[in-house]
């Protein structure tokens, strides 16, 4: 799936306040907002390290073609190690 899409799932099946702020991106993106820069808004918003990390992660992949796999499967794993 495109990240777009991905996106906009997440939004779906997220309940607030992740859900509506990723909605917010996929609404934004549709209106015409590159996702690099919604996801960057979302991101003050939210002021969290991950989701900085998401939005830095999606917009090198955008800009270089790096692997946008890679790139979230480490933020998985720093995701769950903050968890323990």
């Amino acid at each position: 799936l495109p990240v777009i899409e991905c996106i906009g799932t997440v939004g779906q099946e997220y309940e607030d306040p992740l859900g509506g702020y990723f909605l917010a991106i996929s609404e934004r993106v549709a209106l015409g907002e590159p996702i690099d820069q919604a996801l960057w808004r979302t991101a003050r918003v939210i002021d969290r390290p991950e989701m900085d990390f998401l939005a830095i992660s999606i917009t090198i992949q955008m800009e270089t073609g790096g692997s946008l796999a890679e790139a979230l499967g480490n933020l998985a794993d720093l995701l769950r190690q903050r968890e323990r």
